[in-house]
């Protein structure tokens, strides 16, 4: 069905009893696409709805990273660089990842965690800047934007200069929020 569109119908039923059909003339409206699914038509066009090329776990050109993370990131689906995935570094205060996001991607939550112990848990207090980036002209659907998140890490007050202890894992979850 095309999206955002009023559709009108009438039902009919029949079996051995003969045929019925419903006087009323129902109708709807389908909901209009999500930014994933204007995505998916973009870049994946007759493929779109495969799950297996343009779904948001598939790995249409088996690089190692799937759709959900390229979408997110405004990487074109079979651009094997990857670039714009997330960076790590430090400063003397601070574990910093740096990484692309694509405005367009409305639907995609993105939240740095840091292990703690065997979990997984949200690290409250990320200070986040944006480097507006060019567009790429032949993909005017992807609004760049350079992310460099600071988080706050242990420093070594010893006087010694040593790296923190004990040492911070993190990493960048990226969530396609579900339509109904």
């Amino acid at each position: 069905l095309t999206p955002n569109t009023s559709y009108y119908f009438r039902t009919r039923a029949q079996n051995s009893s003969g045929t019925t059909i419903g006087s009323n003339i129902e109708s709807f409206t389908s909901r209009p696409r999500t930014p994933f699914e204007t995505w998916q038509v973009n870049e994946f066009q007759a493929n779109a709805t495969d799950n297996a090329i343009a779904g948001p776990n598939a790995d249409p050109n088996n690089d190692g990273t799937v759709n959900l993370s390229k979408y997110g990131h405004g990487i074109a689906p079979y651009d094997s660089a990857c670039e714009g995935l997330p960076v790590v570094s430090t400063t003397d205060t601070n574990a910093v990842i740096t990484y692309t996001r694509d405005q367009s991607a409305t639907d995609v939550t993105y939240t740095i965690e840091q292990l703690n112990g065997d979990a997984w848990v949200t690290v409250p207090n990320v200070t986040e800047q944006y480097v507006a980036l060019t567009a790429d002209p032949a993909r005017p659907w992807v609004d760049p934007v350079r992310v460099i998140a600071s988080i706050p890490r242990n420093t070594d007050t010893s006087g010694n200069d040593q790296a923190p202890d004990p040492a911070s894992f993190y990493r960048l979850v990226l969530s396609l929020q579900q339509t109904p």
